[in-house]
């Protein structure tokens, strides 16, 4: 909670920010009123210091976008036009920041989102051509880094949201030429279906199975580190990720790693394998990772090397796989229940029944 006794203007100002944002998410009238007075109590004190410093900007911005969020939840017109400055005033902000920068690329192009959807709330005709504009420009903001190799799985989801919003705003408008602009805005959202499962594989290997190696001692990430190189480079960037100093590793990084271990459960190879491998045995169920034979343990590795391909083809592939592609990731994902990457996940973790031997295969 805010203390406005405090001396520090900006540690005050942050403060407001985080109550803005903690209300702002408890989503009920009241506490979008509360979301607002917050975020005005913040950008007031804001508005009183040295804006100089990149950082302080950006979090100004996402004051104004948490204040045009809970204006646009609201709904009343006079609301929603107060939700568009605010997200105006977080563009303003975000535009003079280096470009150079993916999060603060990413948050301009997301803050042009918000105020698309803003104006999109509205229902006028005049708004929602707007809202189209502001889509585009999200999407013209996008599209590079997108394009890039490593580009991030946030960036990816974003872009999708611009495309899909900018599909339904053009099915609102309803005219002839704006349906025809609406299929083609929707034209391979397959392509955002498997960016979107790429995405939550992402974060379940991220969260579960390499940001709690975080736990090892510093001594002893610090060892991994100076082994790592003449190891294996990809450990190394992992290492550099669990040490604070380089960036989350890609998907196909952590794939690789914990394929590694189960293929080598009895002897794994030195290294961080080693570490993971004693953090999987922790889990109350760790058996279940591993397929019951040969063939199980192919399929599920099979299973999963094509999950990655398609999200790799999803975010990079001029033409990426259509629907029946992403539905069988969908199954190697989730859908299978006794050797989906999710279900298995899960038994591992103590939720769900474990699969039987004898389930059809």
């Amino acid at each position: 909670m805010a203390n406005d006794d405090d001396t520090d203007p900006w540690q005050q100002a942050e403060a407001h920010f985080a109550d803005a944002r903690t209300a702002y998410e408890r989503g009920d009238p009241h506490s979008l009123q509360e979301a607002i007075r917050a975020a005005d109590a913040g950008i007031a004190l804001a508005r009183r210091v040295d804006l100089s410093a990149p950082q302080r900007r950006h979090a100004l911005a996402w004051a104004y976008n948490t204040k045009g969020f809970a204006l646009r939840d609201i709904g009343t017109a006079d609301a929603i036009a107060a939700a568009v400055q605010a997200h105006d005033a977080a563009i303003d902000l975000l535009q003079r920041l280096d470009r150079d920068n993916p999060a603060f690329l990413t948050d301009l192009a997301g803050s042009h989102v918000n105020k698309g959807n803003a104006l999109a709330a509205s229902e006028r005709r005049a708004d929602l051509a707007a809202a189209i504009a502001e889509y585009d420009e999200a999407i013209r903001l996008l599209s590079p880094a997108s394009a890039e190799p490593n580009a991030e799985a946030r960036t990816l989801v974003l872009l999708s949201n611009a495309h899909g919003n900018k599909g339904q705003t053009l099915q609102i408008i309803g005219t002839p030429a704006a349906l025809a602009d609406a299929v083609r805005a929707y034209d391979g959202m397959a392509r955002y279906a498997g960016l979107e499962l790429g995405l939550a594989l992402e974060t379940a290997l991220r969260e579960r199975c390499i940001d709690p190696l975080r736990e090892q001692p510093a001594a002893v990430l610090s060892q991994l580190a100076a082994d790592a190189p003449r190891l294996d480079p990809q450990q190394a960037a992992l290492i550099g990720y669990l040490q604070g100093k380089r960036r989350p590793p890609v998907l196909g990084v952590m794939v690789e790693l914990y394929h590694r271990v189960l293929a080598h459960w009895d002897a794994p190879p030195p290294g961080l394998a080693a570490h993971l491998r004693a953090l999987l045995q922790r889990w109350p169920q760790p058996e279940a990772l591993r397929g019951a034979d040969g063939a199980q343990q192919r399929r599920r590795r099979d299973g999963l090397y094509a999950l990655l391909k398609v999200r790799n083809a999803c975010a990079h592939a001029e033409q990426p796989p259509d629907d029946t592609a992403v539905e069988q990731a969908w199954q190697h994902a989730a859908g299978d229940p006794r050797d989906g990457f999710f279900p298995v996940l899960g038994r591992a973790h103590g939720i769900g029944p474990v699969a039987t031997r004898n389930a059809g295969g």
